[in-house]
């Protein structure tokens, strides 16, 4: 799915910043720090961890590879944004 939404290709652009590919988890981490920085729960996490472990690693070489990358920026931050930590937070 394509989005155009800034602030989301702007946080895709910072994870992208450190070059290569970044893991399922530094993709969550990377996430969490830039929507926060936001602490979950044990729970949470492992949700959003599968989440980020069935896409796999995250890559930005291609145009291909930065658009899969939004949409799965954008889909992760809808996960993190209805989790009961930031809701409550």
């Amino acid at each position: 799915q394509k989005t155009d939404a800034p602030g989301v290709i702007a946080i895709a652009d910072r994870l992208a910043e450190g070059g290569g590919a970044l893991s399922p988890e530094e993709f969550l981490d990377g996430c969490l720090d830039l929507a926060g920085p936001l602490f979950v729960s044990d729970e949470t996490r492992d949700g959003l961890l599968e989440y980020a472990n069935s896409g796999g690693n995250i890559e930005f070489e291609t145009e291909s590879d930065r658009e899969e990358a939004i949409g799965r920026v954008s889909h992760m931050l809808r996960l993190i944004v209805a989790s009961p930590e930031y809701q409550f937070g």
